[in-house]
């Protein structure tokens, strides 16, 4: 199994200047700058925000082709969203961003399971393990597939049950799990599990030891670089039209409802 751990420093000034970006310029560049790959975004949009950044700096950049926007489920009665509907919910935040962002091609937002797996063995059906099987086998095309999970991996796991051919057809970039014990040492206060490995552990045992799929693995230590002061949301990213304005207010309101439970963050996310 190919494994590559990809560390990268802060993002927040990147993501700023992509979502500054105006239709017209991106429109502009997008002439010259040809997709280099196709993309499936799975994420638990109805989670935490920085997966809504994610989608905003993906649909902005004229180097991939979108195929795809799975919402996905958070684990059970969690914080950010202790319904029952977690996946549905997901998908609807998506939904509202991309309606925003009005790219000028249009690809499927679906639902993916509100459950995980039962165990490392037992796919779970949805229109989301259809999508990137249906993707992952296409014939006329030679771009590169990559899968790219921001939280857990009912989907992809169990689409690689459900069809394992597609092992060889695409590759998975996750931003989750541990620290590796030789390489960094956890954070304080951390979780164990770390928080995206524990929404579906059955999924990341399937991902990890059932199957020969490629994985570039972002692990806690790297991701926790990718820090947004508050001073660049509200001065480079709200002014920037309702999309800037979405994506301040998501924020926000995140920070409103940490500040009820006693939970100052300070001036960063």
């Amino acid at each position: 199994m190919k494994r590559t751990s990809l560390a990268f420093s802060q993002i927040s000034r990147v993501i700023v200047i992509i979502i500054a970006l105006s239709q017209h310029a991106t429109a502009q560049f997008g002439d010259l700058v040809k997709p280099r790959m196709r993309v499936i975004i799975d994420n638990d949009f109805s989670g935490d925000p920085d997966g809504l950044f994610q989608l905003a700096h993906l649909v902005l950049s004229p180097s991939v082709e979108i195929r795809g926007v799975i919402g996905s489920h958070l684990k059970v009665s969690d914080g950010f969203d202790n319904s029952t509907t977690q996946a549905d919910n997901a998908s609807k935040k998506a939904k509202e961003l991309i309606a925003l962002l009005k790219p000028a091609k249009i690809f499927p937002i679906v639902a993916g399971s509100n459950t995980g797996m039962i165990n490392d063995s037992t796919p779970v059906k949805s229109d989301a393990v259809q999508l990137i099987i249906q993707e992952a086998m296409r014939t006329d095309t030679k771009q590169p597939l990559y899968v790219l999970c921001g939280a857990g991996l009912t989907e992809i796991a169990s689409a690689l049950l459900t069809n394992p051919a597609i092992s060889n057809k695409l590759i998975l970039v996750w931003i989750g799990g541990p620290e590796y014990a030789d390489l960094a040492a956890p954070p304080p206060g951390y979780s164990n599990p770390e928080y995206n490995l524990n929404i579906d552990i059955h999924a990341a045992r399937t991902v990890f030891n059932k199957t020969p799929v490629p994985i570039w693995q972002i692990p806690r230590n790297a991701y926790r670089q990718a820090i947004l002061p508050y001073s660049e949301l509200v001065t480079r990213v709200k002014p920037h039209g309702p999309v800037g304005g979405y994506l301040h207010q998501v924020f926000s309101d995140l920070m409103k409802r940490l500040e009820k439970f006693g939970l100052d963050i300070g001036e960063t996310y």
